[in-house]
């Protein structure tokens, strides 16, 4: 249950930062699609969660509870994909956001939702400084051992 609560807790994190990020995007953009687009993408991004778990299943069933419990993030599972949880994307976005005027602020929404997520992620859960690079997991084989902090 101390997880079940933990993950509530943190959910609601990333809600109530996601809203004000929207809010201040519409604020400064006055765009709502830009605002739109934080939020959902401050949200969505845990979707990755979702590939991690089947593939630790072998897509052959799903359980509400036992993918809350994240079974798939223990010490001595195999690997640990997430592959939307990296700052490469932010990067990418940003460099949208800097280059095409016409897209600038959605790309800034999005990169701002995923830039907050992945901050309030790194607090949250520590382990290796550089885990949520997705290029550091890839060189660390997507060992979730190796970029968790767990020897």
């Amino acid at each position: 249950m101390g997880r079940l609560l933990f993950l509530l807790f943190h959910e609601l994190l990333h809600t109530l930062v996601a809203a004000g990020l929207a809010a201040l995007l519409r604020w400064r953009a006055r765009s709502c699609q830009a605002a739109v687009l934080c939020f959902s993408v401050s949200l969505l991004v845990d979707l990755d969660h979702l590939l991690d778990y089947l593939l630790l299943t072998q897509f052959r069933r799903f359980d509400l509870l036992e993918f809350l419990q994240a079974p798939q993030y223990q010490a001595g599972h195999a690997f640990s994909l997430l592959v939307f949880h990296g700052y490469e994307w932010v990067i990418g976005l940003a460099l949208l956001a800097w280059r095409c005027r016409r897209w600038r602020w959605l790309a800034a929404g999005a990169a701002l939702g995923l830039l907050a997520h992945l901050l309030i992620d790194q607090l949250s859960y520590g382990g290796h400084p550089l885990r949520y690079f997705f290029l550091f997991r890839l060189l660390s084989g997507f060992r979730f051992n190796a970029f968790a902090g767990i020897p």
